[in-house]
């Protein structure tokens, strides 16, 4: 599989890219969205940036194969994303402090849009467009990872 690119900008400067861009699929760490329908979980492999990085978050890429991204927060938010620098369409889950998914949402490529759900998440994670629709994942579905998820720094 390809590693997600940037191209860069017209200033001939790159467009910053986090760290754990580089990081092949098979490395990265696997979150599982358990489905309550049938109780099958689908996983998922992420990216989990340091906090330093959230603001870069996925801007850069023009293609994801199959990763998504983590972001961790140290206590309930509502705080917003965006898509500014970011070349591919992204669907998002909102996900509360007991791994339960409050929220999907789909996100336009380069949109300055901010995106945030109605309830309070204390993780976000990022997958490629229509990933969650694809997998069957829904709101109150279950996410559990397969490494510890310490929120915040």
């Amino acid at each position: 599989m390809a590693t997600p690119t940037a191209a860069p900008p017209a200033t001939g400067e790159p467009e910053p890219v986090a760290s754990t861009a580089a990081i092949p699929v098979d490395k990265l760490g696997v979150i599982e969205f358990t489905r309550q329908s049938d109780g099958v979980a689908v996983p998922l492999a992420v990216e989990v940036p340091p906090r330093s990085e959230y603001s870069i978050g996925l801007s850069g890429r023009r293609e994801l194969d199959e990763r998504g991204m983590l972001f961790q927060y140290p206590s309930d938010t509502r705080g917003p994303f965006w898509m500014r620098n970011t070349h591919i369409d992204l669907s998002i889950a909102f996900v509360d402090g007991d791994g339960r998914v409050v929220e999907i949402r789909e996100m336009t490529a380069e949109s300055l849009d901010f995106v945030r759900p109605d309830s309070d998440y204390r993780f976000a994670v990022e997958a490629p467009a229509g990933w969650y629709a694809l997998h069957g994942i829904e709101p109150g579905d279950v996410m559990l990872a397969n490494f510890e998820l310490t929120p915040g720094e």
